[in-house]
């Protein structure tokens, strides 16, 4: 639900981050604003992020890459004095949804805001149902692991660690029991294997960093 997602705003000038609290008010969600990206400490990440960026400080795409380092996915608004296309190319390709320009015009900012709290309620219900198809394949063993990584990845038994003993029809039959035992009820359930083995990993089938 919208009403309980949270905003994080983020500008070191203290009158710039009150004002903008204030314009988000409209919105209806919790807002927090910091001086600094770091001192939020909630264990939960924020649904959207409002970054004011001050280029004598840092660039567009270095606040994404802090981001990244931080482990946070969150749908982010900078807001900028004035930046190049090169800039504004790299940091919409390090993840920025959008990028504003000052003065801000407060329409503009509700609905980049509210676009970026649609792409957060989206990607959490992915990854909640990613999370869930994680627990079912968490109960594999390194055998049959390796064994689902071969078939989506459509490699031969032998360059995927799995042993001469499976090739031809050996490994056919092996795939077709293993995609028994999981029971993917659709294509979509289907995809959200393919994405915990490309972004997870069955070594680790962890997706708390998205949560």
């Amino acid at each position: 639900m919208r009403e309980k997602a949270t905003v994080l705003v983020v500008d070191p000038d203290a009158h710039n981050r009150i004002e903008l609290l204030e314009q988000l008010g409209e919105l209806g969600v919790r807002t927090s604003g910091f001086e600094r990206l770091e001192l939020w400490s909630e264990s939960e990440r924020p649904n959207a992020l409002v970054y004011a960026v001050h280029e004598n400080v840092e660039k567009p795409a270095e606040v994404m890459a802090r981001l990244h380092v931080l482990g946070w996915h969150v749908p982010s608004v900078l807001i900028i004095e004035r930046a190049g296309v090169p800039e504004v190319v790299a940091a919409m390709r390090a993840g920025a949804e959008t990028l504003i320009q000052r003065p801000v015009v407060v329409a503009d900012l509700l609905h980049s805001v509210r676009e970026c709290l649609d792409v957060d309620a989206e990607s959490r219900a992915r990854w909640r149902e990613v999370g869930r198809m994680a627990e079912r394949l968490g109960d594999l063993t390194g055998d049959e692991r390796r064994l689902l990584e071969a078939t989506f990845a459509g490699a031969p038994g032998t360059e995927r660690g799995l042993g001469p003993g499976l090739e031809g029809a050996a490994l056919d039959e092996a795939q077709e029991e293993l995609l028994r035992r999981i029971e993917p009820a659709s294509l979509a359930e289907i995809a959200d294997i393919a994405l915990c083995l490309r972004e997870i990993g069955l070594d680790t089938l962890r997706t708390d960093r998205y949560c």
